[in-house]
């Protein structure tokens, strides 16, 4: 017998009960808010020095830097160039719609942590 392939069992429901208790008690939705306006901010001081960043949107830590491939000064032709280099420098990023840059770090990540992937990202696009 077959019942379903997503559906709940007790390890699962008490592991899930557990993430939303350490959520909680660490108060990790405040930080990623904190953490959300610090990359938007920093990404938003950026953008205004170069055009190869439209901007940044997103909800917490799931953010979405928005670039300009057809920008003066830019070196890349879609978000998978920047993906890569940002790799081969140790920050993992991911790249969607052709222009995006996506950000995703786990929700107990420090600023310290953000600014120094936000240094590659930086760099990255900045070089040319």
């Amino acid at each position: 017998r077959h019942a379903t392939t997503l559906g709940g069992n007790c390890l699962s429901m008490a592991v899930s009960a557990k993430i939303f208790e350490v959520i909680e008690r660490d108060q990790l939705l405040l930080h990623a808010a904190a953490m959300e306006r610090h990359v938007i901010s920093r990404v938003n001081q950026f953008a205004a020095d170069h055009a190869e960043i439209k901007g940044v949107r997103g909800k917490g830590l799931f953010l979405g830097i928005e670039l300009d491939p057809d920008a003066d000064g830019a070196w890349f032709n879609k978000v998978g160039d920047v993906v890569n280099r940002c790799m081969s420098q140790g920050v993992l990023v991911n790249g969607t719609q052709d222009t995006i840059l996506r950000i995703a770090p786990p929700l107990t990540v420090t600023q310290d942590e953000l600014d120094e992937g936000l240094d590659v990202i930086e760099q990255v696009i900045a070089d040319s």
